[in-house]
């Protein structure tokens, strides 16, 4: 929920949910989202912002207009969220747009789902990065679970981490356990016990433990650099 005063509606929960898969659904919302991250708080409330983007009409109807502070911040998380979900022009619609399309109940829950991670987020690139995962989800290129294995991951890292997490398995990559050096030579111990607490790496080796690339790392940079 974005709002304590909207906490215990709900069908505020209901609506706000709905509507921000709504906002995620329509390409002219993600383009004009895809401007707004920058923008003063004033204008995320101004009344083209307001008309255009559903999730923050509702989310202004229901708390009245009168937003708290911490309604603006999750206004910001969201612009943020919704910049990432932009995408190259597609015309066909995978099953689970086709789903979340006609049922108002899966959109709410999949809303308020989504809106409930961007609480926890301590970043605002994180909100960028989740709305790229979430952007892939309804691609169908990656499944429910794997979505909130990544969301979790996301989270729990520190934002460092993930901007040089494609740098950190280049180096990862260079490790050779023929030269004899420490694999901490590669890629420090803080580092990689970081991506390793947050699922980003897998931990091996029988003398000395590696830190090697795991399956969800991978899919992590594969859809942050996908188009």
């Amino acid at each position: 929920m974005t709002s304590q005063s909207i906490t215990n509606d709900e069908k505020g929960q209901e609506d706000l949910g709905a509507s921000f898969v709504d906002s995620i659904s329509s390409r002219e919302v993600i383009e004009l989202a895809a401007t707004l991250p920058d923008a003063a708080l004033s204008y995320l409330t101004s009344d083209t912002v307001l008309a255009s983007i559903p999730i923050f009409g509702t989310l202004y109807t229901l708390t009245k207009g009168g937003l708290s502070l911490a309604d603006h911040l999750s206004l910001r998380r969201i612009a943020y969220f919704l910049a990432g979900c932009k995408q190259k022009d597609r015309y066909e619609r995978t099953k689970l747009e086709q789903q979340l399309a006609i049922d108002h109940k899966l959109r709410a829950k999949v809303g308020e789902e989504l809106l409930l991670i961007l609480e926890s987020l301590d970043n605002y690139e994180k909100a960028t990065v989740l709305g790229k995962i979430f952007r892939a989800r309804l691609r169908e290129d990656i499944d429910e679970n794997t979505f909130f294995k990544l969301a979790t991951a996301i989270k729990n890292a520190s934002i460092a981490d993930l901007r040089a997490l494609e740098r950190s398995y280049k180096r990862i990559a260079t490790y050779d356990v023929t030269t004899g050096k420490p694999f901490s030579d590669t890629l420090e111990d803080t580092t990689a016990q970081a991506l390793f607490n947050v699922g980003l790496v897998r931990a091996d080796g029988a003398f000395e433990t590696l830190y090697l690339h795991n399956e969800l790392g991978i899919q992590l940079l594969t859809l942050l650099n996908a188009d």
